[in-house]
């Protein structure tokens, strides 16, 4: 059984993961996650700052909110119909160092990722119970805060890369133990 967040009803500021990932990778890396029991995403972002979060908050068990970026390369049709939503949630696992630009264990990776990738990622963080969110429990971007602001994020088009944010609805979740997390 993979891990999965579920609802509680909490009024709490939570804090978790806010990532972009391409509409073309969104498919293979449900398809990964449903295999390995994790998959892991490349970013060319501040892993300092991961570290930080981590110090103060914990990484692992905390949630990763998903929203799809680049509609204009989505095949698959991946991306949500309302601009501005996150229609993906996981569990964050851990970081993981790039190795050369690439991911040291590439069966984590979306296969598109693999074939298509320039070795430019300096981490990857990896999750594991990646699902769509039900429709009614999809939230619009602007309905996050950034870790350390006070103001809710303005647009999807101002957003680079994973950031960490704070959310009431954030608290609403919990992680259901498993293995993967171990």
């Amino acid at each position: 059984m993979a891990a999965r967040l579920i609802c509680h009803r909490r009024l709490t500021m939570g804090v978790g993961l806010l990532a972009p990932v391409p509409a073309m990778h969104m498919k293979d890396a449900l398809a990964c996650c449903a295999e390995r029991r994790r998959v892991a995403f490349g970013s060319q972002g501040d892993w300092m700052r991961f570290g930080n979060v981590e110090a103060e908050y914990g990484l692992k068990g905390m949630p990763v909110f998903i929203y799809v970026s680049d509609p204009q390369a989505d095949p698959d049709g991946m991306r949500d119909p309302v601009y501005g939503r996150v229609s993906y949630r996981a569990v964050l696992v851990r970081t993981v160092g790039a190795v050369g630009g690439v991911h040291p264990d590439a069966t984590v990776r979306p296969k598109s990722c693999v074939t298509q990738d320039t070795p430019t990622a300096h981490f990857f963080w990896e999750v594991t119970g990646l699902e769509l969110i039900p429709e009614a429990e999809r939230r619009l971007v602007t309905q996050f805060t950034a870790l350390g602001r006070s103001k809710p994020l303005p647009s999807l088009s101002a957003l680079r890369g994973p950031m960490f944010v704070r959310a009431t609805f954030i608290g609403d979740y919990r992680l259901v133990p498993d293995a993967v997390l171990a």
